[in-house]
């Protein structure tokens, strides 16, 4: 068995091949049986639209009736017209509008007008005598005065012709109808695939219909196939993400243990040399040192936590004023007890927030941290509280030292942990980063 051939190139296009079925001939075929069907249909109702007719319409009793209509008809129109027997040429004018009838004069026995061959004074037209019609009826019509007699033959193809031009419209319309259930086939097939793929926005286990055998299956097949391309691929990187997250825990632990112990190694030899000034300020810078990289271990741990979906945060209702006394008042305490200025712009911020007590005091730990190491102390930092459109905004500002190297800081990783974890709770951090100063505004969105 012959398959279909899928090929998926780098640009996302898609070419399809099927050697066996396609829309084009599906199509062909359909129309083909369509109109089979419904030429059989007007045959066959053509027919017996006609022998139904002919039987219980056209009757002999029908017949007669229109033969005397017409002898009528042609009489009076002979009347007005003042038609001679030396020129029934003006006959045929009536006689051309009538296409059920066909008529023969007689006159004397003779004849001299037939609706086929007109005024009979040619030598071509067959000679006729009155006796070769001896079993129909003759009708007598007056000309100039004189007797003349007429066979008339009628048929009524008015209702016959009307329902031939209903069982045609009625066959076009079949040929439509099969058409349209065909092509419906397809749309609704479409239909079905269109709702899947929205569907797949947000469920890539949807799985797509697959039915019929030509390029709407094929391309149904090719998406069902990127589907499952895709959910391969990111169980892979789930997989190598949850690889990732091990190894960073695996190795901030491994490297938290013994950076303790070295740390606590250092604090106790500096207590011990604390006469040799040299080699304290080597412990000292050692001690720095060993300091900066534990926190960066721990954030660069948090981070990973951060970014995992699977990191559940719990969170707790707490008081906003609570929450700013706690966090943030008392590092400002500390501030102005070793001499720092602090300008304060306080709003009412009775409120509730919804938070995660360990994550925000990592917030505050880390804005604290950077502002000893990077701000200038002998300028006043600015601290604002407010509730701006249902969120708690706390704004601290600060005056750069530029003096002091920054480069532990180039990583950013506490800021960007901070971020994220403003984030989770559904607020947002933002950093304005001048020249001379450094301002940051936190905003918790209140219950």
């Amino acid at each position: 068995m012959e398959q279909s051939i899928l090929k998926i190139f780098g640009d996302g296009g898609i070419v399809l091949r099927n050697k066996r079925t396609t829309l084009r001939k599906e199509l062909v075929l359909l129309c083909f049986i369509a109109f089979a069907i419904s030429f059989s249909v007007y045959k066959i109702g053509s027919n017996l639209a006609a022998h139904t007719i002919s039987k219980y319409y056209n009757t002999e009793k029908h017949i007669q009736y229109l033969e005397k209509k017409y002898i009528q008809e042609l009489q009076e129109y002979i009347q007005e017209n003042n038609i001679f027997l030396d020129d029934l040429s003006l006959v045929d004018d009536w006689i051309f509008g009538k296409d059920d009838v066909y008529i023969k004069l007689f006159y004397k026995g003779n004849l001299i007008y037939d609706t086929l061959y007109g005024i009979t004074d040619y030598s071509e037209v067959p000679t006729e005598k009155i006796q070769n019609y001896s079993e129909i009826d003759f009708y007598p019509l007056k000309v100039e005065d004189k007797e003349i007699k007429a066979v008339i033959f009628c048929y009524d193809f008015v209702v016959e012709n009307y329902c031939k031009n209903v069982i045609l419209i009625f066959s076009f319309l079949l040929f439509l109808a099969i058409l349209l259930c065909g092509v419906k086939k397809k749309i609704n097939y479409l239909a079905i695939m269109s709702n899947e793929i929205k569907k797949l926005t947000e469920d890539l286990n949807t799985k797509i219909t697959l039915k019929g055998n030509d390029e709407i299956y094929q391309v149904a097949q090719g998406i069902d196939e990127l589907r499952k391309s895709i959910i391969s691929e990111i169980e892979q990187e789930k997989e190598a993400y949850n690889s990732n997250i091990a190894l960073v825990t695996t190795l901030s632990h491994d490297i938290k243990t013994p950076l303790t112990s070295v740390i606590s190694y250092i604090e106790l030899v500096s207590e011990k040399i604390k006469d040799d000034e040299q080699s304290l300020e080597f412990l000292n810078i050692a001690l720095s040192k060993a300091m900066y990289l534990r926190r960066l271990t721990k954030e660069l741990f948090e981070h990973f936590l951060l970014k995992s979906q699977a990191y559940n945060i719990t969170f707790e209702k707490v008081n906003a004023n609570e929450l700013v006394v706690q966090m943030v008042e008392e590092n400002l305490l500390d501030l102005e007890a070793k001499g720092v200025s602090v300008v304060r712009n306080i709003k009412d911020i009775t409120s509730t927030l919804s938070v995660n007590i360990e994550l925000v005091y990592s917030v505050f730990e880390n804005i604290f941290s950077n502002l000893y190491k990077y701000a200038d102390l002998k300028q006043c930092i600015k601290v604002q509280y407010q509730i701006t459109k249902e969120y708690l905004e706390i704004s601290i500002e600060n005056t750069k030292n530029c003096k002091k190297n920054t480069n532990e800081l180039s990583t950013q990783i506490g800021l960007r942990n901070s971020k994220a974890i403003m984030e989770r709770h559904s607020g947002n951090l933002e950093i304005i980063d001048a020249k001379d100063t450094f301002k940051v505004i936190l905003r918790f969105p209140v219950i």
